[in-house]
């Protein structure tokens, strides 16, 4: 899917962001120690400690948790990241998500009930793992 517009973008923030290409699943229960490096979509519904690497969409489900930055052209929260986000794109926190570090993206929306601590910066000349700022 193609993101050209403001226009496309805002649709894709009002009805979610469809998969981008082949999916990963790390399921509930399962924990990952060290970083995870992958071309195509990812959903994460167990825990990563460890910077996440998805070229395409990052998908964090409810009770999914990410302790490291996680970079991605599109991310979907629904769980817990405590890092840094650098979404090249679209970033959505949705009403049960949790986030604990600054969220670098042009565009992004905080659902009612998400908490969020930390800075938002659209500085899209920036939104690279290379040269991202990490705590």
């Amino acid at each position: 899917m193609a993101f050209g517009s403001k226009n496309k973008i805002k649709k894709e923030l009002a009805k979610g962001i469809e998969p981008c290409g082949t999916i990963t699943i790390l399921s509930e229960g399962t924990v990952l120690d060290g970083s995870l490096k992958l071309a195509g979509d990812l959903r994460i519904d167990g825990n990563v400690n460890g910077n996440v690497y998805g070229n395409k969409k990052v998908v964090i489900g409810e009770k999914g948790k990410v302790i490291g930055d996680v970079y991605c052209e599109f991310l979907e929260l629904h769980g817990t990241i405590e890092g840094n986000v650098i979404s090249k794109q679209v970033a959505r926190l949705h009403a049960t998500a949790l986030l604990q570090g600054d969220l670098y993206a042009p565009q992004f929306s905080v659902d009612i009930g998400a908490s969020f601590i930390g800075a938002s910066k659209g500085e899209q000349k920036n939104l690279n793992a290379d040269n991202a700022k990490t705590s």
